[in-house]
């Protein structure tokens, strides 16, 4: 299931010693879907066709969540995320981490998947990109909320993440207007 990098996983045991042992702050730390772009680990959504693609940027998420938390790897997905069951993937079988009797069922069937435009999707290789978005997975709901506060930000790169996402809505009563003469152009069945 879990692609990993050598130097970040002693890192990752370094911390998890310290923490078992009452030592330092609680580090953070999470796995990328394999279709965002890393610069620390290759980019291959799963596929044998971009087995060496090495992106000279993060995905803006990543790079966002590189500031405050710890990437230790990514994650298998179906072949450029073209499924839900999580068996597809070129690059090898996927295993479920928590049960080896289940199904992983697709890497973004459970979670917090936000509006589209609230997060941005420039370094994640599209499935398709009228309905792609970034979601958060997690055990805790108080994890996605710290991990959207950190990655929701206006991206220049993506022209369609909202920028002012915070406006105030107005109060004021709608006004609802009746135009004369418009009944003649209903369907009279109505």
């Amino acid at each position: 299931m879990l692609k990993k990098k050598t130097s970040q996983t002693e890192k990752y045991k370094v911390i998890l010693s310290k923490n078992a042992i009452g030592e330092g702050k609680k580090e953070l730390t999470y796995f990328a879907k394999d279709n965002f772009w890393t610069k620390s680990f290759p980019t291959t959504a799963s596929s044998k066709f971009l087995d060496n693609f090495c992106p000279s940027q993060n995905a803006f998420v990543v790079g966002r969540l590189e500031k405050k938390k710890i990437l230790l790897g990514k994650t298998v997905l179906d072949e450029f995320a073209c499924g839900g069951t999580g068996l597809h993937a070129a690059t090898g079988p996927i295993f479920n981490p928590y049960n080896s009797a289940c199904i992983v069922g697709g890497s973004s069937s459970v979670g917090f998947k936000p509006s589209y435009g609230l997060l941005s999707r420039s370094g994640v290789i599209p499935m398709a990109s009228s309905l792609d978005t970034v979601g958060i997975l997690a055990q805790k709901i108080s994890e996605v909320k710290s991990v959207f506060a950190i990655i929701s930000h206006k991206d220049p790169h993506d022209l369609l993440t909202e920028a002012n996402r915070n406006k105030k809505i107005s109060r004021r009563k709608n006004k609802i207007a009746v135009v004369a003469g418009i009944e003649k152009y209903l369907p009279t069945d109505l």
